[in-house]
């Protein structure tokens, strides 16, 4: 249901500060600001500050319940891409959400209960389509999936925050991609090159 048009607009501008600030550098007022009203106003709608985070962590929460539900809607290979830039599409929408998880733990420990559930399943669901594309005889027999989806998840996870923290610009999507697509594919057979060379590698922007 979508929500009211000032408080809608009050959530849309929290996250534009959040993602540039983090949480904990942002105060009412900012918000108030660049949603135009008064603080009083912003207060009619969310009581402080916590109750905007815990709406956008809601929020995140709704974004990756949906992209669960696209589990299986390609070939393994593309839907191992698929899930890679629909996740790189979500955590860029909720940067802050990434940046400051320590913050949500220690402040929303409620809410953090809830993700685990969540990531445990994004970790299923990689783990998944590693599987299947063992079965399909695109991966090396002797392919540790479960090694190698714990390392998938630490790079869809952690790449944004560790380029920011080497002083790199922001990862974009194709960097995303090719960064995890440069792991998986270590571990290809000739038949794993072909089928990424014909359903994977086309989709990447040409220089």
């Amino acid at each position: 249901m979508p929500l009211p048009d000032t408080k809608q607009k009050i959530i849309d501008a929290s996250l534009q500060l959040f993602n540039q600030y983090g949480i904990s550098n942002v105060r009412l007022q900012q918000i108030a600001d660049e949603t135009g009203i008064s603080v009083g106003n912003l207060a009619y709608h969310f009581s402080n500050k916590e109750a905007i985070t815990e709406s956008l962590i809601a929020s995140v929460m709704q974004a990756l319940e949906e992209l669960l539900k696209q589990y299986g809607k390609y070939p393994p290979l593309k839907d191992l891409d698929f899930f890679f830039k629909e996740y790189y599409s979500l955590c860029e929408k909720y940067r802050f959400f990434n940046y400051d998880i320590l913050e949500v733990k220690r402040n929303f420990p409620g809410f953090f209960q809830l993700l685990q559930p969540l990531y445990n399943k994004i970790k299923l669901q990689i783990e998944r389509r590693l599987e299947l594309c063992l079965q399909q005889r695109f991966l090396q027999k002797e392919t540790d999936i479960k090694k190698m989806t714990a390392n998938v998840w630490l790079m869809l996870f952690f790449m944004p925050a560790e380029m920011q923290l080497n002083g790199k610009n922001d990862v974009t999507e194709e960097q995303y991609r090719r960064r995890l697509w440069d792991y998986v594919s270590v571990y290809f057979v000739a038949k794993g090159i072909n089928e990424y060379t014909a359903v994977v590698a086309p989709a990447f922007i040409k220089k």
